[in-house]
């Protein structure tokens, strides 16, 4: 019997980023939806809950995405998929040291490097929700396309809805960007980090 073989065309990053959650959802062992009324929890638990998932373990992730971010953006790339890649590597590196403290939620916790989702793309709807990143119309995909364009074509990045010119380039090495509106870490915050959230970052 031959293999049935699924397709779709997706018409953004946005869609195509969609599409990939609902298959790793489908590729998970959980409950399914017989009755079809998941579209209807959905959407109730985005009105009641909005910015949050499942899925989400632990609120300190959403600063340390922005930090991994704040951090990647000063750096060049050959292409907007390197940034992603490096950003997916970095989280990736940090599992280990987030389970050293023994805490429970650690995203990657027993996947370890075969981690598919990372927490960025756990946590993008959130941090663009509840704006701690600034540009609600961003994707995660057209974000590292605007952080590209900055650097390599000095052009204003309201192409992908930003109104402002970003400059990453910050002599001292402090993040002057518009990107993103929350604390920022403290130098060497990955050596001391932890799953708990400090007094000033849960104010």
């Amino acid at each position: 019997m031959n293999e049935l073989k699924l397709g779709w065309i997706d018409y953004s990053s946005e869609h195509r980023e969609k599409v990939m959650a609902v298959l790793d959802a489908l590729s998970a062992p959980g409950a399914v939806d017989e009755l079809g009324i998941g579209r209807i929890r959905d959407g109730f638990a985005d009105i009641l809950f909005p910015g949050t998932s499942t899925i989400q373990t632990r609120a300190k992730y959403f600063l340390i995405v922005p930090y991994l971010l704040m951090e990647l953006e000063k750096e060049r790339y050959a292409r907007p998929e390197d940034l992603l890649k490096k950003l997916g590597d970095q989280e990736v590196a940090l599992i280990d040291t987030l389970n050293q403290e023994g805490k429970s939620g650690v995203i990657g916790g027993r996947a370890g490097t075969s981690l598919k989702r990372k927490p960025s793309n756990i946590y993008w709807n959130g941090l663009r929700t509840y704006g701690i990143f600034r540009h609600e119309s961003l994707s995660l995909t057209n974000y590292a396309k605007a952080v590209f364009r900055m650097k390599h074509n000095k052009e204003l990045v309201n192409t992908y809805g930003n109104e402002e010119r970003d400059d990453t380039d910050n002599k001292d090495g402090a993040y002057s960007g518009t990107f993103w509106k929350c604390i920022l870490p403290e130098s060497g915050w990955k050596h001391n980090l932890s799953m708990e959230l400090s007094y000033d970052e849960a104010h």
